[in-house]
């Protein structure tokens, strides 16, 4: 029972620690992202691609018919409408970023600037180096941005640090003096 309880404190512990071990703010610094519309579908180029280096931006893309601005941050990317429109019904119509210099990405959310009706996390995909978002039958209107926050695969440095926390936790409640059966001993 007591190492249960054990367990469950340096459980907590980690992860508190894990919670509040900082994100990797300079994901996508210095990085070169190249950037595609595909349509009607993800193998399908429809414009691109166009490169850029973080912190940078695609203004008027793609440039024969520009439906977006879009900026690149540490840990962001933003999607800024320049024009109000539908796109098109298929099975993709929208925009992939590749991020040709870096680590793979371990997580894309969607922040609470996107204000594009219809866009949630089910438009949004992701693997190691890709970034796909995918507008298809969305209606939006010039201003209205979808914004995209990147974190990184969680280092081995971080994990081990956490190992560390944990196993040094568990040693200093174990040392603890516990009542057994009335009595204090060490442990």
């Amino acid at each position: 029972m007591n190492r249960l309880r054990t367990f469950s404190k340096a459980l907590l512990v980690v992860l508190a620690c894990a919670l509040a071990l900082p994100a990797r703010a300079d994901l996508l610094t210095g990085d070169t992202i190249r950037t595609w519309e595909l349509y009607p579908d993800l193998s399908t180029i429809f414009a691109g691609p166009v490169d850029v280096v973080d912190p940078g931006n695609i203004l008027s893309f793609p440039g024969f018919a520009p439906i977006v601005n879009i900026a690149f941050n540490a840990a962001n990317i933003t999607i800024t409408m320049v024009r109000d429109a539908t796109a098109f019904t298929s099975a993709f119509n929208g925009f992939r970023f590749f991020d040709v210099s870096e680590a793979p990405f371990g997580s894309v959310t969607l922040d609470s600037a996107t204000n594009v009706p219809g866009i949630d996390a089910s438009r949004v995909s992701f693997d190691a180096q890709n970034i796909y978002v995918n507008f298809s039958g969305i209606a939006y209107s010039t201003g209205q941005e979808v914004s995209l926050d990147i974190r990184a695969v969680p280092e081995p440095a971080s994990s081990l640090v956490l190992l560390v926390i944990a196993a040094l936790v568990t040693y200093a409640v174990r040392r603890r003096k516990i009542p057994v059966n009335g009595c204090l001993k060490n442990q």
